[in-house]
């Protein structure tokens, strides 16, 4: 190589754009115009349904004018923009198999045993603390 800095430069610069190649587009401007869209689509819904689910709750509620305010806000942005709520897609039959399995073959919870939660401790190189080793330090106890 030369000492020449702009020699220096100009070598690096196109061993740089060999070995990088052309930029080629992951998505079309439109791909991403309609992925953005269905985003903020979902986002408001979500939103609607936290609203909804804040004002359900009855009583007092803080800040009401402000929430009914970003209520009323959405629904005009929803009208102006002619902004829909997306439909969710149906499920594939590999997810319903999935969950019919885990359905069916559900169990009822049963707490673990001593020995089970001392094997667990042990396993982590952790002690379990009995009641008789808990530290004493005159408060009543929480359970």
């Amino acid at each position: 190589m030369s000492s020449n800095p702009e020699d220096i430069f100009s070598q690096l610069e196109s061993q740089n754009a060999e070995s990088k190649g052309p930029k080629k587009p992951k998505t079309s401007a439109r791909q991403k115009y309609n992925r953005r869209k269905v985003w903020l689509s979902h986002a408001l819904d979500q939103m609607e349904i936290a609203i909804a689910d804040l004002l359900s709750q009855g009583g007092a509620v803080y800040k009401r004018a402000e929430i009914d305010t970003l209520k009323k806000a959405i629904e005009e942005f929803r009208e102006t923009t002619e902004l829909k709520t997306p439909e969710p897609s149906a499920p594939t039959q590999e997810e319903i198999d999935g969950f019919t399995d885990m359905l069916s073959n559900l169990k009822p919870w049963e707490p673990p045993s001593k020995e089970e939660l001392a094997a667990l401790y042990a396993s982590l190189e952790l002690a379990a603390e009995n009641d008789d080793d808990a530290p004493d330090d005159g408060a009543p106890s929480e359970t």
